[in-house]
Parts: C-alpha cells; structure tokens; sequence
C-alpha cells in the first residue's frame, strides 16, 4: 500500500514538473 502511493506520489511529480516544463516553453 505504502509502496503503490509512493509511486503514484512519484507518477504525479514527473507529471507536474512535465507540464510546468511545457508551460515554460510557451511562455
């Protein structure tokens, strides 16, 4: 269980930094 949201908590990191990266992009 522990495990399962670590790796979520590490899945939603990437893709928050991803989509901050994109919006700079535009910027």
């Amino acid at each position: 269980m522990m495990e399962l949201h670590v790796g979520a908590k590490i899945l939603s990191k990437s893709t928050i930094d991803r989509l901050i990266f994109i919006a700079r992009l535009l910027m």
